[in-house]
């Protein structure tokens, strides 16, 4: 089931946020709130991004998922483990931003069709545990034209490590309904292993002074 492509306003979102009386960093620079949340995925955090596609529903899927560095030690027991209950040697799907993909990958898949692609021979350490045993991989390609918002933040991620794939799993709740809404994204996030929240310009984590830090 797909999520619906409805939008979310910051207002919308602020809305609920103080309906559930939750604490929250809300950064109206965005370019600092990707920077931020390269930070939190380069220190082996695993980050929820709820954001709206500008159309269609691939889009928005690519937009309303769970993001983790393929190349942090314990990703696998964060993912599969932690947080989706499952063996850990189930397959890790990963993003790659078009703009990145044919450098990346010998057969890169069309625009928002995930299917197995084999990473080049000098990119195949970027993808880390998200390489099977025969060298290959699940990839999604996001088009930023569709997906402005995960296209921001695989090209930040990009400038950052050099490495161009990000793992990025369905954001449900309980591991079945897609997150729709905010107040779902809520739910899903706190009811789960997930580390951060970034919804919008809005920032949630579970460890309170991190997220006052700014850093």
């Amino acid at each position: 089931m797909e999520p619906r492509a409805e939008e979310f306003s910051d207002v919308d979102i602020k809305a609920v946020l103080d309906n559930c009386r939750l604490d929250y960093v809300y950064e109206p620079d965005w370019p600092r709130l990707v920077s931020r949340t390269c930070g939190l995925l380069a220190s082996a955090k695993t980050v929820a991004w709820f954001q709206n596609a500008r159309s269609g529903t691939a889009a928005v899927s690519a937009e309303r998922v769970v993001l983790s560095d393929p190349t942090a030690r314990f990703v696998r027991d964060n993912i599969n483990g932690f947080l989706l209950g499952r063996a850990l040697d189930s397959p890790l799907p990963v993003v790659v931003s078009i703009t990145h993909a044919k450098a990346a990958l010998t057969d890169p898949p069309a625009v928002f069709e995930r299917r197995p692609s084999t990473p080049q021979e000098d990119s195949r350490t970027a993808f880390g545990a998200a390489v099977d045993p025969e060298g290959r991989c699940d990839v999604c390609v996001i088009d930023p034209a569709s997906a402005a918002a995960i296209g921001d933040l695989c090209d930040a991620w990009q400038a950052r490590t050099g490495r161009p794939a990000l793992v990025a799993i369905d954001f449900t709740v309980d591991g079945e309904r897609p997150v729709c809404d905010p107040r779902a994204a809520v739910q899903a996030f706190f009811s789960s292993a997930i580390d951060a929240l970034v919804m919008g310009r809005f920032l949630l984590m579970k460890d309170y002074w991190l997220m006052r830090s700014g850093t």
